[in-house]
């Protein structure tokens, strides 16, 4: 795929979004597949990477304040 950023990323969050609430990451693999793009690339401009590195980084126990 010889596109820009921008114009792939629309393709991939247009598949995503095909996916609905049921998408898997075998999903992901497969819509880089039929995309022609590197393995991961669905995952991390998914915002998906970005998501479990949070998730890893501050758990739930390390959100809440102090009373």
């Amino acid at each position: 795929m010889t596109e820009g950023y921008d114009a792939t990323a629309k393709l991939v969050n247009e598949e995503i979004a095909k996916l609905g609430d049921a998408g898997t990451f075998a999903d992901l693999k497969t819509i880089d597949k039929k995309l022609g793009l590197p393995k991961g690339t669905s995952f991390e401009m998914g915002g998906f990477a970005d998501y479990f590195a949070f998730e890893e980084d501050c758990p739930p126990s390390k959100l809440t304040t102090k009373s």
